[in-house]
């Protein structure tokens, strides 16, 4: 079962137009991929601007060729899961029938570096099906580790929040917070809770019960269809205070337009 979206992402809509080609990593890592132009300036800021410069660039030295972009600090791998999704419109099933939540972490952060929303909006839906796939039961190593490779405003570490506070074990969490929970991680949780008016833990429903209505509800919570300039620029702050732990220590809240509990 899929996680339902407002708005699909569809690579018909923008036609086909001139190929450039994109080189991505270094070394033995190094790898090359085409993509069409008009495509990915729609679906991206950082390349439709980087299109236009090498564009610029070409006309000032009075050349035709074909645009070449360079990304020798990505990994070809997620280069590669992404234009899979530019094109089809969803992600690719790995023959484990699941991506490491590792991976899914660098979809997301590349999604957010070249300002791709439908790529994060993808990582999203794959890191709800991780939680989904574990109900019952829930790892909450899955959630720390969200929480330290994600900004502290992302989609991502919000939904890792949301499953603690509401179907989370109280006992579990504190038992495992030594070694695995930061302070600002338990801080953001609680002022939370206390901004909306929920209390933690108290398992008002049946944990796949409550995943599976959350489902219906991912889009809404979660997705980002428009350029949320205010959670962008929240993340940017993050990237600026961020400690070992992977967040900062300072500030708490986390900004949901939702209650966070289904009543």
């Amino acid at each position: 079962m899929s996680v339902p979206c407002e708005h699909p992402w569809t690579a018909s809509q923008f036609g086909n137009d001139a190929i450039f080609t994109i080189e991505v990593g270094e070394g033995s890592e190094w790898k090359e991929f085409w993509a069409h132009v008009n495509l990915m300036a729609h679906c991206s800021g950082w390349f439709r601007e980087e299109l236009a410069r090498v564009a610029e660039q070409n006309a000032e030295a009075e050349e035709s060729k074909a645009p070449i972009i360079k990304l020798p600090d990505q990994c070809p791998d997620v280069f590669e899961v992404f234009r899979d999704v530019l094109y089809s419109g969803k992600l690719p099933l790995p023959e484990t029938r699941r991506y490491p939540l590792g991976f899914v972490c660098k979809l997301y952060n590349f999604g957010k570096d070249f300002d791709i929303m439908m790529l994060r909006n993808t990582a999203v839906d794959a890191l709800f099906e991780r939680f989904a796939d574990d109900m019952p039961d829930l790892e909450y190593n899955n959630i720390r580790y969200v929480w330290n490779n994600t900004n502290k405003h992302s989609a991502m570490s919000e939904m890792a929040v949301d499953v603690a506070l509401n179907i989370g074990d109280s006992k579990a969490l504190l038992r495992d917070y030594e070694s695995s929970f930061s302070k600002a991680f338990l801080r953001t949780l609680l002022y939370t809770a206390s901004d909306f008016g929920v209390v933690p833990f108290e398992h008002r429903e049946d944990r796949v019960d409550w995943i599976e209505r959350l489902r219906g509800q991912v889009c809404k919570r979660y997705h980002d269809h428009e350029g949320d300039e205010s959670r962008r620029a929240d993340e940017e702050a993050d990237e600026d205070m961020e400690v070992d732990d992977g967040h900062e220590e300072g500030i708490g809240g986390v900004g949901w337009e939702m209650e966070l509990s289904f009543r």
